[in-house]
């Protein structure tokens, strides 16, 4: 599997997220894939990182595959190889690297107003998708 791959499946079954952490005043990082072939867990033995891996059964016809990871430096490495052959993510991509990358410098102190600024740019890119997710179920 190539970097042009992964980012085309990242692109169509992949996620970029945000989250408050349960009592503190932090964020989790989070990237996802999700994908109903097994084969997908060959991304974990390609990229060499340390992927969690789930499957998603509930109230599915299919078994859901989820690879996901949460370390900063994993995730700024994985956007790294894939942020040149994205299309569709690559905005909000771009914008969780250059958010890690400023992190990486002070990841103890309070968010400044252009990590802020950044943080809001990545929650409107998944509303976004979200709302035209929706627009397109609606049209059926």
């Amino acid at each position: 599997m190539d970097a042009r791959y992964i980012a085309g499946l990242f692109d169509g079954e992949g996620s970029i997220s945000l989250r408050m952490r349960k009592n503190r005043n932090d964020l989790t990082f989070e990237i996802r894939l999700y994908n109903s072939s097994s084969e997908i867990l060959a991304i974990k033995k390609e990229t060499h990182l340390s992927w969690n891996i789930s499957k998603n059964e509930k109230d599915r016809k299919k078994i859901v595959y989820v690879l996901s990871l949460t370390k900063m430096e994993e995730i700024h490495s994985f956007l790294s190889s894939i942020i040149p052959f994205l299309r569709i993510k690559k905005r909000q991509a771009e914008t969780m690297f250059s958010l890690i990358e400023s992190r990486q410098n002070t990841p103890k102190k309070p968010y400044t107003r252009e990590q802020i600024g950044m943080i809001n740019l990545i929650r409107k890119e998944n509303w976004r998708a979200k709302k035209f997710e929706n627009a397109l179920y609606e049209q059926k």
